[in-house]
C-alpha cells in the first residue's frame, strides 16, 4: 500500500483481502451452520464482503478526520507510514501535476506533511468523495439481503452495515 501509483482497483483488492473476506466469512458461516440454501449463503457472503470493504474504507477516512483522542491512534498515521488509501488515491487522481508531485513527496516522508494533505483534501473534496464511495457500498451491501424476508435479524444486519459509516473511532 505504499506505492503512490496504486490504482483504486488495486486498493479495493487489498482491502477486500484484508477486511472484506473476514466479514464475508463470518456472514457465510452463519448460513452454513443454519443450513440455508446456497443462494442465501452467497447473498450473505456478498453482503459481508461489501460491508467489510465499506468498514475499511471508512476506517481509512477516519485516519484523517477523527478526533485524535477518539481515534485511539495518531491522526494521519497511515500517511506517516506511507499507506495509500482511498482519500489519497482520489486526491492523486484529481490534482494538478505539481500537486501530485508534492503529494508523492509527502508520502515518501518529505515535504509539508499532514497539514498540506488536509488542505488539499478540502480543496478537492477528497474526504467527501471517499465517503460517498463508502456509503454507496453500504447501500449495495444492504441490497444483497433482498433474498431474505423482513425480520429482526435482517434489520440487525442492516444496522451492522450502517455502523461502518456511523462510528467515530
Amino acid at each position: 500500500l505504499s506505492d503512490p501509483d496504486i490504482t483504486e482497483e488495486e486498493y479495493f483488492e487489498i482491502i477486500s483481502a484484508k477486511t472484506g473476506v473476514l466479514i464475508a466469512a463470518a456472514c457465510r458461516i452463519g448460513c452454513i451452520l443454519s443450513g440455508l440454501p446456497e443462494e442465501k449463503e452467497k447473498a450473505l457472503s456478498r453482503f459481508g464482503m461489501k460491508t467489510g470493504i465499506a468498514f475499511q474504507l471508512a476506517d481509512d477516512i477516519l485516519d484523517y478526520v477523527a478526533e485524535q483522542k477518539d481515534l485511539g491512534k495518531r491522526l494521519g498515521k497511515d500517511l506517516a507510514e506511507g499507506k495509500i488509501t482511498m482519500p489519497l488515491i482520489y486526491l492523486l487522481r484529481n490534482t494538478s501535476q505539481p500537486e501530485q508531485d508534492e503529494i508523492k513527496e509527502i508520502i515518501k516522508g518529505q515535504g509539508a506533511g499532514l497539514s498540506r494533505i488536509l488542505e488539499l483534501f478540502s480543496k478537492y473534496n477528497a474526504i467527501e468523495e471517499s465517503l460517498k464511495a463508502a456509503n454507496a457500498l453500504v447501500e449495495d451491501a444492504k441490497s444483497e439481503l433482498s433474498v431474505f424476508p423482513g425480520s429482526r435479524e435482517k434489520e440487525s444486519l442492516f444496522a451492522m452495515a450502517e455502523y461502518a459509516m456511523q462510528r467515530e473511532k
